[in-house]
């Protein structure tokens, strides 16, 4: 088998470790931020990321959720998008003061950044595998997007539109009437961590 296989590994593509992210030379000049860098949350400061819904099955067009939160006021805006395409994501987008994302090539392109540069806007990312360096948006997919659209397989416009339509709803629902709270600070007593909140 090694035989057969030695032109393939030859190349030396490793695809269990490839990146989507492209091109290397933008995505190092975005800095990363991680969560213990970060400042004071101040307002227009948000955490973005895009929930895909393909059911397990990553083959093929399918929807996904663009989430954006603001890191100070907890504000949270779910937009359906058809693609993980950029210009579909950058489509969806809101101006906003400073926009922190994974490092996932539906946010890490040209388009994106031309965009950013004359607004304005600073442009951070997360470390590669780290969920904590986006922690409220990574929240806010949880307990909004997976709690009420769950892990299904949506792919067509009228699945889409449906979305757009719950949306609407949970809009007025998560930033209205559900109460958020943040979390101050952990308090490391032996292994045990005890976390403080605000009030709601």
């Amino acid at each position: 088998m090694d035989r057969l296989l030695r032109a393939e590994k030859a190349t030396g593509r490793d695809r269990k470790h490839c990146s989507r992210t492209k091109p290397e030379s933008l995505l190092a000049r975005i800095p990363v931020v991680s969560f213990r860098e970060r400042s004071a949350a101040s307002p227009r400061y948000v955490e973005v990321d895009l929930v895909s819904h393909d059911g397990g099955k990553a083959a093929g067009d399918h929807c996904s959720t663009l989430t954006v939160t603001d890191r100070c006021s907890g504000w949270t805006e779910i937009v359906p998008v058809s693609s993980r395409a950029q210009v579909y994501v950058f489509a969806a987008l809101t101006t906003v003061l400073v926009l922190h994302s994974e490092g996932g090539s539906e946010f890490i392109g040209d388009e994106l950044r031309r965009s950013c540069d004359p607004h304005g806007i600073r442009f951070t990312r997360s470390r590669p595998y780290q969920g904590n360096d986006n922690p409220h948006v990574e929240e806010k997919n949880n307990s909004v997007i997976r709690t009420f659209v769950g892990y299904d397989r949506h792919d067509s416009q009228a699945e889409e539109g449906l979305l757009n339509r719950l949306y609407q709803a949970l809009h007025l629902m998560v930033n209205w009437f559900l109460p958020s709270q943040k979390l101050l600070r952990g308090v490391r007593t032996g292994r045990h961590i005890t976390k403080v909140y605000d009030n709601a």
